[in-house]
């Protein structure tokens, strides 16, 4: 089961994004990019991934400067 704190964590940071995620998120959202269907802030205890395409397992993480 996945941790309570660890979700509301992730919902937290999809509202809180940086200028870079979001420009990510406008070109993977809604199948925008090549029909693939991306998934933003997933968990993946104990980590929170940027974004996550689950069919093949494929995580884009952002670095934060």
């Amino acid at each position: 089961m996945i941790n309570p704190k660890l979700l509301e964590f992730a919902r937290n940071m999809r509202h809180s994004a940086t200028d870079a995620e979001s420009l990510m998120w406008q070109i993977l959202r809604a199948r925008r990019f090549m029909d693939l269907k991306f998934i933003r802030q997933h968990v993946i205890q104990p980590y929170i991934v940027d974004f996550y395409f689950h069919e093949i397992g494929l995580v884009i993480e952002f670095e934060s400067k």
